[in-house]
């Protein structure tokens, strides 16, 4: 049996003992993680993060967070946000562009306005609504 394999097989007895409450090292009642199946197996949970990272997995699974569902969850959530971010600052770009036109044209007609009442002015005319 090579030295992984026997590590791996003292990872799952660790895991067995802990989850049948009879661990050796790790206190009773501490909660499962793998840190803990380690320390029972009397190995760095680093060994398991590098050399046995299916274990770590299950692990995980088992306390009910795998990290890596969690975390492609996230990464699809962040892409969906990204999208939703550049799709807004497309739209808000062509409100502001709308707006620019429309101030051009609020102002050409407001001076086409004030052109039109001063002529009538000059033409003597009272405009109705206005003060003469």
């Amino acid at each position: 049996m090579s030295a992984k394999n026997s590590t791996r097989k003292e990872l799952e007895l660790a895991l067995q003992r802990i989850q049948l409450g009879h661990a050796r090292i790790v206190e009773d009642g501490r909660k499962l993680s793998i840190a803990a199946v380690a320390e029972e197996a009397e190995v760095s949970p680093s060994l398991i993060h590098n050399s046995h990272p299916e274990f770590a997995k299950i692990v995980r699974e088992l306390v009910g967070r795998p990290r890596r569902v969690a975390k492609d969850v996230n990464q699809e959530k962040l892409v969906k946000a990204t999208e939703r971010i550049e799709a807004l600052t497309a739209r808000v770009t062509a409100l502001e562009e709308d707006l620019r036109k429309i101030a051009v044209e609020n102002l050409s007609l407001s001076e086409d306005n004030k052109r039109l009442r001063q002529r009538l002015e000059t033409l003597g005319r009272r405009l109705p609504g206005t003060k003469r």
